[in-house]
């Protein structure tokens, strides 16, 4: 197989990276080798989203179209790179000649569509010297550059599906050197929505390596070249966030040798042949696309990564994701086990089967029933794993336990030495994620209001700093019913902060009015406490928590569930008080913040806006659009 791109495949609405890629066609209509701009036949034809991984790519594998060019960002998308007559423009990436001719408005123009689904596009050169069809390296020389009106100059420019991109989401123009990112790209309607997922600037990036052998040196430090010279280093938080779909996929072979049909954990052959990361995306999977192996099961992680899914004779186990059976035999330590390989490069196995329902070859869809779940010891139960080049993985990075809910995020894996380092690329769970709507269409019912089913319950919410240390919370999406204002019709007469440095927001009204929870939580302490007098903490979702204080009377104990909006407790002035009212506190992670951030007062409304949650370090409020 040829050298080529590193790319993220979807299948269906499912976007990896893998180690060996589509390539790009040789052939192509008379259209496409007339027209500029033209939309590339068939690349949404199956699916709305595609990746690019730019962070695994080798040095051989890009070249800036001009190296010897300063580049000049035109408003139209188009990198005007000026450079001296005679020298040479290079093909940024492998691909095939999709158009070679002399337009009248670009001069000679060069087209070159490559693996990944880009195009790149190469105006106003001297002299072509490739042809249509021709297969091109990166880097190989395919036209002399052309000058017009005393300047000397090619006009380069990047391509999705007939629209033209921002090269500066791909190419760094002062250094010449690649963004090392994820890109995604998604169809909306007729326009391609692009997007980086954690994407980081080359100059920073993971891939450092490939820097140095393309500039046949290394700088010396730790540092391994890395500046903080403004004028060397481009802003990595300029570019944001982008994403891209692929409308065909590398599908998982069906045909296994003997060694993969007897052995359990086995290395993928070639997963890692000829690339050290891929990602799996799962934030745009749809409902179909995915099952709990045991929807009506309890789930319990074992120490050794096993999910033991507890249920009852008879119960049906079903197939996680689409694939392919590797191994369906009876093991003796694992009873009848059955092993499934993905497209994505994962594997699922499920293991302590009554009966195996599945041969080895056979295609199996996404809850599909593969197996009828097996007893032991007097326990029914499926043991439930997922593995990648033979070693298991916690089934809690991909799974929500208590909802049975897939994770809306994207995943990487990456190989290192013998090791793959498994991490979640700005990962959100699927109770916040943006893909609800699959959630509600694997459900069969749709939760009112904005909120679209969020909520703050600690017992419904699976805690995201497990998997990731930043994490989203937008407050317009909770749902109605899981949220409330602590003292409904009360006002504020002494707020947060101050010269007093006061820990949270004095709320008055008259004795007696009754105190509600503000979220869906557990009572975690209710009673006297100092100066606070009668106090009650409730633990929250996410690492929030809230305090009430001086009430005349506690409704709830330690241990108490409580729904947002349900009564706690009295207003008083037990404690420190010189008044009835509510003293009310909300922390993160140990630290009290001003409830203003989550709350307007004067509407006793949650606010309209996105609270960035970071481990250890604070929230910061950023308001919706």
């Amino acid at each position: 197989m040829k050298k080529g791109l590193r790319l993220l495949a979807v299948a269906g609405l499912m976007v990896f990276s893998l180690s060996s890629f589509m390539p790009a066609k040789n052939v192509f209509t008379a259209a496409e080798q007339q027209q500029v701009s033209i939309a590339t036949p068939g690349l949404f034809a199956q699916s709305q989203a595609f990746n690019v991984d730019f962070e695994i790519f080798r040095a051989k594998e890009y070249s800036f179209p001009l190296p010897v060019g300063k580049a000049t960002l035109l408003n139209n998308h188009v990198l005007r790179i000026s450079t001296s007559k005679g020298d040479a423009v290079k093909a940024m990436l492998e691909g095939y000649v999709r158009l070679s001719r002399k337009s009248e408005s670009m001069g000679n123009v060069i087209v070159v569509r490559h693996d990944c689904g880009l195009e790149t596009v190469y105006a106003n050169n001297a002299e072509n010297l490739v042809k249509v069809g021709q297969h091109v390296d990166a880097g190989q020389t395919i036209a002399i550059v052309g000058s017009k009106e005393g300047e000397t100059y090619c006009d380069f420019s990047i391509m999705v599906n007939g629209g033209r991109l921002n090269p500066e989401t791909f190419v760094e123009l002062k250094s010449h050197k690649l963004r090392r990112q994820t890109v995604q790209f998604r169809k909306k309607g007729a326009r391609v929505i692009v997007s980086v997922i954690g994407g980081k600037d080359s100059s920073v990036g993971r891939n450092a390596e490939a820097d140095k052998e393309a500039s046949g040196k290394k700088k010396g430090g730790i540092g391994d070249g890395m500046t903080l010279d403004p004028d060397e280093v481009h802003d990595p938080f300029t570019i944001g966030l982008m994403v891209f779909s692929l409308s065909s996929f590398m599908p998982a072979k069906n045909v296994f040798t003997a060694a993969e049909q007897q052995q359990v954990s086995i290395a993928t052959p070639g997963l890692f042949a000829q690339s050290q990361a891929f990602n799996v995306d799962f934030e745009i999977f749809r409902a179909k696309e995915y099952s709990f192996p045991l929807p009506v099961g309890k789930a319990t992680l074992l120490n050794n990564h096993v999910l033991r899914i507890s249920t009852s004779k008879g119960d049906a186990v079903k197939a996680m994701l689409e694939g392919y059976v590797r191994l369906s035999r009876k093991s003796e330590s694992m009873g009848n086990v059955i092993v499934v390989r993905h497209d994505c490069g994962l594997e699922t196995v499920y293991a302590n089967n009554a009966e195996n329902l599945v041969k080895v070859g056979q295609h199996v869809d996404a809850g599909q029933t593969i197996a009828i779940v097996g007893s032991k010891e007097g326990e029914t139960y499926c043991d439930f794993s997922i593995m990648v080049n033979g070693g298991r993985l916690n089934p809690e990075t991909f799974v929500e336990l208590k909802s049975h809910k897939l994770r809306r995020q994207t995943v990487q894996f990456r190989k290192k030495g013998a090791r793959v380092i498994v991490s979640v690329i700005g990962g959100k769970d699927s109770s916040v994620g943006r893909n609800a709507e699959a959630d509600k269409e694997a459900s069969g019912k749709k939760k009112g209001g904005i909120g679209d089913g969020m909520t703050l319950n600690p017992d419904e919410v699976n805690d995201p700093f497990t998997i990731t240390n930043t994490f989203e919370l937008d407050l317009e999406k909770i749902e109605k019913t899981a949220w409330a204002y602590p003292l409904p019709g009360a006002k504020v007469i002494s707020p947060y902060g101050g010269k007093r440095r006061h820990s949270g927001v004095d709320l008055k009204t008259c004795p007696n009015d009754e105190i509600v929870a503000a979220f869906d939580g557990t009572v975690v302490a209710s009673g006297p406490y100092y100066g606070y007098g009668n106090c009650i903490r409730i633990k929250h979702a996410y690492g929030f928590e809230t305090l009430y204080s001086h009430q005349s009377k506690n409704k709830v104990k330690k241990g108490d569930k409580v729904k947002a909006g349900q009564v706690i407790g009295l207003t008083g002035r037990t404690g420190r008080a010189t008044t009835e009212h509510l003293h009310f506190e909300v922390s993160f992670g140990g630290r009290r913040l001003d409830p203003a951030i989550i709350y307007d007062h004067g509407k006793h409304q949650l606010k309209p806006v996105t609270l960035h949650l970071t481990k250890g370090r604070g929230v910061k409020s950023v308001k919706n659009r």
